[in-house]
């Protein structure tokens, strides 16, 4: 009788926890399928980049339609599904991460590299005092137009281990996902220095980009902190599942501390070398 009793309490605790279990509602495409229509989406994005077409956006387009039908999806299903998704963000990061895993063995698969660039993946194992990774944080994130979400943002305070004269690299992967207008996105490298002057790089992103931000310690000040922040700005569109359906994919972040040497490369022209204060576009706190 005990035997029974103890097996009726695991089976219904069980069901209680499997009852209790949060799911997407019915109306809404579903984890498993929204992450394959989303890797195929990425997967059209980069054959259509790498396509010798003349009009590339009207090539990824077409196969992204392509991915739609042949999961019998709607492009309104699609929207009213990445809306519910975006304010529901702990769900859809479970979705990218898996899909940048998978992205990843397809790299490997086809030869290539899990970041899909072996000087990246140079630069990030090279511990050897000349080029070391200090990113410490997640390797991806997700972003979407709406607050607090719209943000990455970190701040590393240098320990006796960096230099005078060294280089900060802020390296990352931009995706993008819309509807109609292009995202306005943001990417702001700033370094302090020991006598509190600030460098800052900015640059707007691009769809499928590998971007770079190079802020150099010229005047071998040594350097006190380094941030960097990401902003993804709402549409001007007043269409709002237009806004609501903008998401920005940031992967293989890293942020490389480079050692001064003769090899090194240059700093970057555009960088702003006073105290000149930097808007971050979309954001609401000033770079001073």
């Amino acid at each position: 009788m005990g035997h029974k009793v103890f097996w009726i309490s695991c089976l219904l605790t069980i069901l209680l926890l499997t009852g209790c279990k949060p799911t997407v509602p019915s109306q809404y495409i579903q984890p498993d399928e929204l992450e394959d229509i989303l890797y195929e989406y990425h997967l059209a994005e980069a054959i259509a980049a790498s396509s010798l077409s003349d009009n590339r956006e009207e090539t990824s387009l077409a196969y992204k339609a392509a991915v739609l039908e042949k999961y019998d999806v709607t492009q309104e299903e699609l929207d009213t599904t990445l809306v519910y998704y975006t304010r529901h963000t702990g769900k859809l990061h479970e979705i990218y991460d898996n899909i940048i895993k998978r992205l990843n063995k397809e790299a490997l698969a086809l030869g290539g590299s899990a970041s899909g660039n072996s000087q990246e993946d140079w630069d990030e194992n090279s511990q050897n005092g000349d080029t070391v990774n200090v990113w410490t944080f997640g390797r991806s994130a997700v972003l979407t137009p709406k607050e607090p979400f719209h943000l990455l943002s970190h701040t590393i305070s240098a320990d006796t281990s960096y230099h005078a004269g060294d280089m900060m690299q802020l390296k990352f992967n931009s995706h993008f996902i819309y509807r109609e207008n292009f995202p306005n996105s943001t990417a702001v490298l700033s370094v302090k220095f020991s006598n509190d002057s600030v460098a800052s790089y900015s640059t707007r992103l691009q769809s499928k980009t590998s971007n770079v931000l190079r802020v150099h310690d010229k005047t071998h000040q040594g350097i006190k902190e380094v941030r960097m922040y990401v902003v993804l700005s709402k549409s001007l569109d007043n269409n709002k599942i237009a806004q609501e359906t903008q998401l920005l994919v940031l992967t293989n972040i890293r942020l490389l501390r480079i050692r001064s040497s003769k090899d090194a490369p240059p700093g970057n022209p555009e960088e702003h070398d006073e105290n000149q204060p930097l808007q971050l576009i979309g954001g609401q706190e000033n770079i001073h």
